[in-house]
């Protein structure tokens, strides 16, 4: 699911992953539960290769 909603940045590229692209991606209300955090897992990956800030805490 969490890919699912990646792909609705409509750009398969890594360095298109902003922060702001990774925050929208919070706001539906599917986004939560185990899929927030599988999102919370894969925005601290992007942040940790440079391409976004890390993740709000206890997001």
């Amino acid at each position: 699911m969490v890919i699912c909603q990646l792909l609705l940045n409509r750009s398969p590229l890594l360095e298109d992953l902003s922060t702001e692209a990774l925050a929208a991606l919070r706001v539906p209300p599917a986004m939560r539960g185990q899929w927030g955090k599988d999102l919370y897992g894969l925005h601290r990956a992007v942040a940790a290769l440079g391409r976004a800030d890390p993740p709000p805490s206890g997001a």
